[in-house]
């Protein structure tokens, strides 16, 4: 599959505040941008 055949993937970890979806995603091969909602 060439880069221009994939498709874009977007993945949402949500979740209660202190349930760890930060630290979950210390554990994924993160290609692209991380955000963090609690910066904003």
């Amino acid at each position: 599959m060439t880069p221009s055949e994939r498709k874009p993937i977007i993945l949402v970890i949500a979740g209660p505040k202190d349930s760890g979806k930060t630290t979950i995603t210390q554990f994924f091969d993160i290609a692209g941008t991380y955000t963090n909602a609690y910066l904003f």
